[in-house]
């Protein structure tokens, strides 16, 4: 049975919508060093073409926060404002905002890749509308882990109320990295290992 809020089931973002994160992961990855992690002065934003609107850069602030330092027009219209400067947690609703924080905490630290399944509430007679975020961790200037690049994956309107979505899914790949010393934030330390495999990165289904 497919998980329902609100009463029905997320409709799916528009696969054009989709294929941002895909070509976002694939522009990432030709930017890593063996071992490492893409430096943030080879991110181009003249080479993200199609998929830049909905592209955006965060900068971890604290124990599982993070703001964003750049967005696209995408998100912009998306929220109805210019989210520069303001945390990532604002677009999602008081327990999403809970749950984020370990989350964003494992892209920073392990570090590891970030999928996160979404559904924004469109009406009560309507189906939410479902959406999806990719976290890729970047290192900064000093080659620790504080930033981290992403794209959201929605197909919703310009809205008439703040947007606030509620956290659905989450699948995360642990990056292993191969330079010694490398320290995944500025306080140093890393997170426990988990028992999931690198190179398959498993779903949990997140429930209230």
């Amino acid at each position: 049975m497919p998980f329902q809020i609100f009463g029905h089931s997320p409709t799916h973002p528009r696969p054009e919508a989709l294929e941002a994160l895909v070509s976002l992961r694939s522009y990432w990855e030709a930017l890593r060093p063996p071992g490492g992690l893409p430096p943030r002065a080879a991110l181009d934003p003249r080479s993200l073409g199609a998929f830049l609107g909905q592209t955006f850069l965060i900068q971890r602030i604290g124990t599982g926060l993070a703001r964003f330092r750049i967005a696209g027009m995408g998100l912009h219209d998306l929220t109805g404002m210019d989210p520069r400067g303001m945390p990532l947690s604002c677009l999602f609703d008081s327990e999403g905002r809970q749950r984020l924080q370990p989350l964003l905490e494992q892209v920073f630290r392990a570090p590891a890749i970030l999928t996160l399944g979404l559904a924004l509430k469109a009406g009560w007679t309507q189906p939410p509308i479902g959406a999806r975020m990719l976290l890729l961790p970047v290192a900064d200037g000093e080659g620790c882990t504080t930033l981290a690049l992403g794209a959201l994956a929605c197909a919703a309107p310009s809205p008439a109320r703040p947007v606030r979505f509620s956290l659905l899914a989450e699948a995360h790949e642990r990056l292993p990295l191969r330079h010694a010393g490398f320290s995944g934030t500025t306080e140093g330390g890393t997170l426990p290992p988990r028992t999931v495999r690198p190179d398959r990165p498993y779903l949990r289904l997140v429930k209230g």
